[in-house]
């Protein structure tokens, strides 16, 4: 059975899943590219434009209505703010026994798996989009990696929370447990 000792690290673990997490969703390195002096860099929520100087503006600027990064926009923040539940509630399981601990590390395990699906699904959307790309002055969209490590590492966190849920079941009804499926 699983120590409770070893899960004294999966909030910090959490919370650097969350600063690479937010380190993507405020960076512009979504789409890059470059041609002579001229580069492009894209975040969510803004793009700069560099010849001699950069200049900065709102991705809405060009926009009257829905803008094709709402999704991806809605579906990251969303993952951060879950993020930011997942590193409370395993907080509260250090500070918890029985099955009130289990409660808080289920909880912690349901926010996780939602931070790390919900990163993980724009990071890859927008890469497969920029590796399909026939644009030959792209360049390597280094938010998409932080994104896609921060979602990583809160799948791998709630593997490790969801194990050890598994391992404390002690009931003995009939019908479907973990350790079954």
């Amino acid at each position: 059975m699983a120590s409770v000792q070893g899960f004294k690290y999966l909030p910090l673990g959490m919370s650097f899943s969350g600063i690479l997490q937010l380190a993507g969703y405020v960076s512009p390195g979504w789409y890059r590219s470059k041609s002579g002096d001229y580069s492009t860099q894209s975040s969510l929520w803004y793009r700069t434009i560099c010849t001699e100087t950069c200049e900065t503006s709102s991705l809405y600027k060009d926009y009257e209505g829905y803008h094709p990064y709402r999704p991806w926009q809605i579906q990251t923040t969303i993952a951060l703010l879950a993020c930011v539940v997942a590193v409370i509630c395993l907080i509260k399981t250090r500070n918890t026994a029985g099955a009130i601990m289990i409660k808080w590390l289920t909880n912690g395990v349901y926010c996780s798996l939602l931070s790390g699906i919900l990163s993980l699904v724009p990071a890859g959307t927008v890469a497969d989009i920029v590796r399909s790309s026939e644009d030959e002055n792209s360049l390597f969209p280094y938010s998409l990696l932080l994104t896609g490590l921060g979602g990583s590492l809160a799948l791998v966190i709630s593997l490790i929370s969801l194990y050890y849920v598994q391992s404390r079941q002690t009931t003995n009804e009939q019908g479907v447990h973990l350790s079954s499926m």
